[in-house]
């Protein structure tokens, strides 16, 4: 039987590391045209296991509400943080997934 999977979604390496690397491919304009199909991340990332668990931690802003409500749909705990300076948001986020992997452990 295949072992159960962990998934930890640190929205802003993904999605901000995409827009880089579409900006490489496609120019400046790809920066902003950019999307994440999270349907097709998810299946990457359990290859067909059972999902134990999932934790997706982001930012607040507005136009984004339909990207977490999707993940929380999907089962997806969504852990969301204010927007400050970058490494205030950081540091919160890497709080968040030190206390759950304290507390799964």
């Amino acid at each position: 039987m295949p072992r159960s999977v962990f998934v930890f979604w640190d929205n802003s390496n993904i999605f901000i590391s995409a827009k880089t690397v579409a900006r490489g491919f496609e120019g400046d304009s790809a920066y902003y045209q950019i999307r994440i199909d999270f349907d097709h991340m998810m299946q990457l990332a359990r290859a067909n296991r059972p999902l134990e668990y999932a934790l997706a931690v982001g930012s607040v802003p507005p136009p984004m509400r339909h990207v977490w409500n999707r993940m929380e749909q999907a089962g997806v705990q969504v852990e969301l943080f204010e927007r400050g300076t970058e490494s205030q948001r950081e540091q919160a986020v890497d709080q968040a997934f030190r206390s759950i992997c304290t507390c799964k452990a």
